[in-house]
């Protein structure tokens, strides 16, 4: 009996011992778990970090008056054919109804008068870590014809004021020292476009801190491109004033 119970002794202090000995290892891997979680949320904060700081240059580069008049003056110099005149103005709006980064973008021709051809408005948000832009049309454009003069207009705004153009979400990337914003072509439709009943569009902007680029390009279901006149369809705008 007593051998017995010696035996059994001695098993139950080699179990503890040997568990003694396990933790130590146990808790080298807890910590290199805990070590690999801490360092992707930190990973995970500084992109997050990084990102609300790219969307705030945006904020604060593209508000303002822009026109493509020198783009117009190089297109003559050079022989070649220029592009229709234009103005742009983009001005922060207290949309509140979109949230809190939104625009209100004005395009106006400029051959001799001041014809508005363009309103909308652009909200700003961050989506799983990337920077997306949607696009929005004012159910009514009459309406809000002071807007550019008066953003606090917006202020009222309600849900049947705007309708999104869905599927043509840009996407805004920092490239060196400029901004681009791209939609997905395979996603982005418009309504008609010369003879078609419905076009895909690919639209890619840039942003610098002095000039906004615009090209709008439309395509058939097959990917062939529905404008063959070979004119110009990039717009070069540059800013000329807040």
């Amino acid at each position: 009996m007593i051998a017995t119970n010696d035996l059994r002794h001695r098993s139950d202090r080699g179990v503890r011992e040997r568990g003694l000995r396990a933790c130590p290892a146990r808790g080298r891997v807890l910590a290199a778990v805990l070590g690999v979680a801490t360092a992707v949320l930190s990973a995970c904060t500084s992109e997050q970090t990084r990102k609300e700081a790219e969307l705030a240059q945006i904020e604060q580069w593209l508000p303002g008056r822009y026109d493509n008049h020198a783009q117009l003056e190089e297109a003559r110099a050079a022989g070649h054919t220029a592009p229709a005149s234009f103005t742009l103005t983009v001005e922060p709006s207290d949309a509140l109804l979109l949230g809190r980064h939104v625009f209100f973008v004005e395009e106006a021709s400029d051959d001799g008068g001041h014809h508005i051809i363009g309103q909308r408005l652009i909200s700003f948000e961050l989506i799983q870590g990337q920077i997306i832009a949607t696009v929005w049309v004012l159910t009514d454009p009459r309406r809000w014809r002071e807007a550019a003069q008066d953003p606090e207009l917006f202020t009222s705004l309600q849900p049947p004021d705007v309708h999104q153009v869905r599927g043509c979400n840009l996407t805004w990337k920092k490239e060196a020292e400029k901004f681009t914003g791209a939609t997905d072509r395979l996603k982005c439709r418009t309504p008609s476009f010369g003879p078609a009943s419905a076009s895909f569009v690919e639209s890619r902007l840039e942003l610098t801190s002095d000039e906004l680029s615009i090209d709008d390009l439309h395509f058939d279901g097959h990917g062939k491109p529905l404008d063959a006149s070979g004119a110009p369809t990039l717009i070069q705008f540059r800013h000329t004033g807040g």
